[in-house]
């Protein structure tokens, strides 16, 4: 069955613990698609990995929060790398 919107909030919020922890895990398996990716990647760093809001109104709600919080996670995690 196709996961719930709970269910991948409740994946996405202990992929979120686990990074915040400077732990590298890989989730590249989860990114969408690169055009998506590198088009919210563009508004992460303009705008910023701290809140989601803004991203997604400057996308004007094209991508889900699903999508914003996954490349997010991915950035953080890129960042940890560092």
């Amino acid at each position: 069955s196709f996961p719930t919107r709970r269910s991948s909030d409740l994946i996405i919020y202990h992929l979120e613990k686990i990074i915040a922890q400077k732990t590298l895990i890989d989730i590249n398996y989860l990114m969408p698609p690169k055009k998506t990716y590198q088009t919210i990647k563009h508004s992460f760093d303009k705008y910023g990995l701290e809140k989601l809001k803004p991203v997604y109104e400057a996308l004007a709600g094209q991508y889900s929060y699903v999508d914003l919080k996954l490349v997010r996670l991915n950035l953080m995690n890129k960042k940890n790398k560092k």
